[in-house]
């Protein structure tokens, strides 16, 4: 097929270098997988190296203090993610891994789906937003509503082939088909890409303003945690240091420690 002939020859000259392609295990993979939330590729690839000669198996997480997991984490935002992992870690060691992945904590449909084709190449998709704008452009000119993009990506996945597709559709839609300033000129699509001969290329679905982040309580929580990686601290210290009243960082506080993220300790808070 076409469509497929032309992603795989793109991929097979311009894929990127990343550390987590040259592995099949399955905890490396949920490793970055789970950095990759939210997270770009260039800020993940150092904390991932790191993270993984720390801990290189699911028991070597599982046994750590949450605290150690947290200040290696640090710099990459979005803490309970590595709560979750941790945990995550845990039952593996235990366990194994569950038939259903989205069973372990902070795993979702999306990231069930990453593990299970780039780690054991079973044929689902791994539908994110690269992925899904090249299938919005290429067969629905830009105009497919959700329900029928990812149809089609799941209709599309080559069977017994899903590791290196997935991985060759998230390159392509991350530096060719991009969502500002697609390369349509050097596309190899572009005499059948449905956007394209429409004229539709710039059609981009509105997205969701984002929640503004200075003076977030997010920004607060990251705030608080900072500091507990250098020493623990009373809520006072805190409140003085954030330039905040003792109320409202005792409220951030007992979120962080139900969401163990911190500890109380003889009137302190500490990491984990």
């Amino acid at each position: 097929m076409t469509f497929h002939n032309s992603i795989f020859g793109w991929f097979a000259k311009n894929k990127r270098d990343l550390p987590w392609r040259t592995t099949e295990d399955p905890y490396r993979i949920l490793v970055s997988e789970i950095m990759l939330q939210q997270t770009q590729v260039e800020r993940v690839v150092p904390k991932y190296l790191a993270f993984l000669k720390r801990f290189p198996t699911p028991r070597h997480l599982a046994e750590a203090e949450t605290g150690a997991v947290l200040r290696l984490w640090s710099g990459l935002g979005y803490n309970r993610r590595a709560v979750n992992l941790k945990q995550a870690a845990e039952i593996i060691a235990q366990r194994g891994y569950p038939d259903d992945l989205s069973e372990l904590p902070g795993i979702g449909p999306y990231t069930s789906a990453a593990v299970q084709a780039f780690a054991f190449n079973r044929d689902v998709p791994v539908v994110d937003t690269n992925i899904r704008r090249i299938f919005s452009r290429y067969f629905f000119a830009g105009k497919g509503t959700q329900e029928r993009i990812d149809a089609k990506v799941a209709e599309q996945v080559p069977a017994g082939r899903s590791r290196i597709w997935n991985n060759a559709l998230m390159d392509f839609g991350s530096m060719l088909c991009t969502a500002s300033s697609p390369a349509c000129a050097s596309c190899p699509l572009k005499r059948s890409c449905a956007a394209f001969k429409k004229g539709t290329v710039a059609y981009l679905r509105i997205a969701p303003p984002q929640k503004k982040f200075e003076g977030s309580r997010r920004q607060t929580r990251g705030a608080i945690l900072r500091l507990l990686l250098v020493s623990s601290l009373t809520e006072q210290e805190l409140a003085d240091k954030l330039g905040k009243n003792v109320a409202a960082t005792r409220d951030i506080v007992d979120e962080l420690v139900r969401e163990k993220l911190a500890v109380r300790r003889q009137r302190r808070v500490s990491l984990p």
